[in-house]
C-alpha cells in the first residue's frame, strides 16, 4: 500500500495533472466530500501530513523570494524553476520543513478549537 508521503509528492504531467483536477472538481460537488473535508478540519493532523504541508509552504517562500513572477510562467518555465529550487535549495528545504513542523504542530491544537467553535457557531 502506498503512504500518503508518496501519493502526494508524486510527480504529474500536464495530461494527469488536468484529468486529476477535473476529477476533483466533480468530487468537490457533493455533499458526502463536503462534509468529509469539514470533519477532517476538526481532527488534528498527524506528523506526515504536517511535513507535507510545511515542505510546500517553505517551497513557495522561496518560489515568492527569488521568483516574482512565478504565477505568470508557462508551465515548462514552472517546471525548470521548480527543478532548480530542489537542486539548489534542496538541503534549505528540508531544514526549514523540520522547523515549521515543529510551528505548525504547535499551533494544530489551536486551529482544531478554532474550527470546532466556529462550526459550533454556525450551526
Amino acid at each position: 500500500m502506498k503512504t500518503f508521503e508518496e501519493l502526494s509528492e508524486k510527480t504529474l504531467n500536464v495530461a494527469q495533472r488536468r484529468k486529476q483536477g477535473l476529477r476533483m472538481k466533480a468530487l468537490a460537488r457533493s455533499s458526502a466530500f463536503q462534509m468529509k473535508k469539514k470533519r477532517s478540519l476538526m481532527r488534528i493532523r498527524d506528523i506526515s501530513k504536517l511535513q507535507v504541508i510545511a515542505r510546500k509552504k517553505v517551497i513557495q517562500g522561496i518560489r515568492d523570494k527569488f521568483y516574482k513572477d512565478y504565477n505568470n510562467m508557462s508551465i515548462p518555465q514552472k517546471v525548470k524553476i521548480d527543478q532548480n529550487i530542489n537542486q539548489k535549495y534542496g538541503a534549505k528545504i528540508a531544514k526549514l520543513t523540520t522547523k515549521l513542523v515543529k510551528e505548525l504542530k504547535g499551533k494544530e491544537a489551536a486551529r482544531v478549537k478554532a474550527v470546532k467553535d466556529s462550526m459550533g457557531n454556525s450551526k
